[in-house]
């Protein structure tokens, strides 16, 4: 049975993880809402982008911070106390469908510009990492990572891995291969039917 209803066009993604509140994105206009148990809203932020109805977003909260996936507004992170916009990162098409965050790092899926690593500082400044294009014709809607390893869900492209090598050479078979990235971090496609080849 249906407990309680809040109305809230465009709605697009949740989180927890500020206080008791639930956070929901919503799209046209962009914002970012912050319910009680009671839903009612005890803070609302205006958010960056947004502006395509009904288009693939989502919201992730770390901390004070919330990391947003914005659609036509790229990947956006804001302060929650202060509600002031961090960072906006765009890639070239501008499109970030989706964040998700494992420690001190942030990945975006960016349709058909592939994916991105951001590192999150203890300043709350965002540095991007690298970006890898996986192919244009393709979309990355979502991002995951766990032990050393991207999972993109790929529209058209199917399920992509990827494998993230932050110093440990066995990330990347120990061989560079063309994998992109900085110093800090380097992504190597695994290609399909071959975990054990994770040259890009």
């Amino acid at each position: 049975t249906q407990e309680s209803f809040y109305a809230l066009e465009d709605a697009r993604s949740l989180s927890t993880g500020y206080g008791s509140t639930l956070a929901v994105l919503r799209g046209t206009p962009g914002q970012l809402q912050f319910l009680d148990a009671n839903n009612q809203p005890q803070k609302t932020l205006d958010i960056t982008g947004l502006s395509q109805p009904f288009h693939k977003s989502t919201v992730t909260i770390n901390g004070n911070i919330a990391l947003i996936g914005a659609s036509d507004g790229g990947f956006v992170a804001m302060d929650i106390e202060k509600g002031k916009q961090l960072t906006q990162i765009l890639s070239p098409k501008g499109i970030t469908n989706a964040i998700s965050v494992f420690g001190n790092y942030a990945f975006a899926g960016n349709g058909e510009d592939g994916i991105s690593v951001v590192e999150i500082a203890s300043n709350n400044k965002f540095n991007l990492l690298g970006s890898l294009l996986l192919n244009s014709t393709f979309s990355s809607n979502m991002v995951v990572y766990q032990d050393d390893l991207i999972f993109i869900a790929d529209g058209l492209g199917g399920l992509n891995i990827l494998a993230m090598d932050t110093g440990k050479a066995e990330s990347c078979g120990g061989n560079q291969g063309n994998a992109q990235g900085n110093k800090k971090v380097k992504i190597c496609h695994i290609p399909p039917g071959n975990p054990n080849n994770r040259l890009t």
